[in-house]
């Protein structure tokens, strides 16, 4: 399983799984480190491939460490490589060096090919999709193994929350069960926490855990995440935000990551104030309603003055929106 952060370099795109690596295997079979099938799955033969090209590069890793632990600059060559191939798309098709450095051009011509090969990265876009999972599971696979593999609270009026950022608190004990009960051994053990948030929710937290028995594989929440929970909170803000479809992908994703966070509620209290003036600027034709919205995200830290995961996330989705509607060089309609 290929692992890394928003903020861990070059390479920003590696949550978009099964994409990058198709073009991983792609790039090993045509270095002659590869001869399983193009199939999207980090399997052993895939791990070794990647493990002799960065054996093999100018700039091995450590002789004590993983060539997975330090994936740079070696995946961000293999897309590069692969991307740089013949019979990649015309818009994904990459022309410049195989240099390692994930630039304008690999960054245009990964975003093409994830766009065209991945239904989510269409409706969210790869940096949308890297911002949730940022946010959810901090540093991937080898962060949430650590630190979340095994039930949580997060805190505020969250309830119990496993997998990525999947909480048993908003959700029915039915769509548990549909969710997770052929993904890990047993469900059961989770249905206490069904619709308990807040304190209540902290105070059961270790009894799931320990009645749970096992951590949750990192395999299972990604597939969880994927199949299951994102498809239905972009299904969830596209209907709450008439005129999601109108921004950008990338714009889409922050508005996602916010809903996912927060939820799609519009009740006339203060703390959904933000939320209704988004919905309002966003059902509009104008652009320039729309460059508000970022000032909308940003007041909502007005909530969570001292939490600054919080502070960081509104930050990042304000940003992320205002920057994607900027790159479309749209005018006032």
């Amino acid at each position: 399983m290929i692992t890394s952060t928003l903020s861990h370099g070059a390479i920003d795109f590696s949550y978009t799984e099964p994409v990058l690596t198709t073009l991983v295997q792609t790039a090993l079979q045509n270095q002659n480190l590869y001869a399983g099938a193009i199939d999207g799955i980090w399997g052993p033969i895939t791990r070794r491939g990647f493990q002799q090209y960065a054996a093999a590069s100018a700039n091995p890793p450590p002789a004590d460490d993983k060539a997975e632990d330090h994936q740079e600059p070696w995946l961000t060559e293999l897309v590069q490589i692969a991307l740089s191939h013949t019979a990649a798309p015309a818009l994904a098709h990459y022309e410049g060096a195989i240099d390692g450095l994930c630039g304008p051009l690999t960054r245009a011509a990964f975003t093409a090919y994830a766009t065209a090969h991945d239904d989510i990265v269409a409706q969210i876009g790869v940096s949308g999709l890297n911002l949730i999972l940022y946010f959810e599971v901090g540093g991937g696979e080898a962060y949430y193994t650590r630190h979340l593999a095994e039930p949580t609270w997060p805190g505020v009026s969250s309830g119990v929350t496993i997998g990525i950022g999947y909480d048993l608190g908003y959700n029915t004990e039915a769509q548990i069960r549909a969710d997770w009960a052929s993904r890990i051994a047993r469900v059961e053990p989770l249905m206490p926490a069904s619709g308990v948030t807040g304190s209540r929710a902290q105070s059961i937290v270790g009894s799931i855990r320990k009645t749970l028995g096992a951590p949750i594989p990192w395999h299972a929440a990604y597939e969880v995440f994927r199949r299951r929970t994102l498809p239905r909170f972009i299904a969830l803000t596209r209907s709450a935000l008439p005129g999601f479809d109108q921004v950008p992908a990338d714009a889409r994703g922050a508005l996602v990551s916010l809903v996912f966070n927060r939820g799609a509620g519009m009740q006339e209290t203060d703390s959904r104030r933000e939320m209704r003036a988004i919905r309002d600027l966003l059902r509009t034709a104008s652009i320039s309603d729309k460059r508000q919205i970022p000032a909308q995200i940003y007041s909502m830290k007005r909530l969570w003055p001292n939490t600054l995961g919080l502070l960081r996330r509104r930050d990042a989705e304000a940003d992320l929106f205002e920057s994607s509607i900027a790159e479309t060089g749209q005018t006032n309609v």
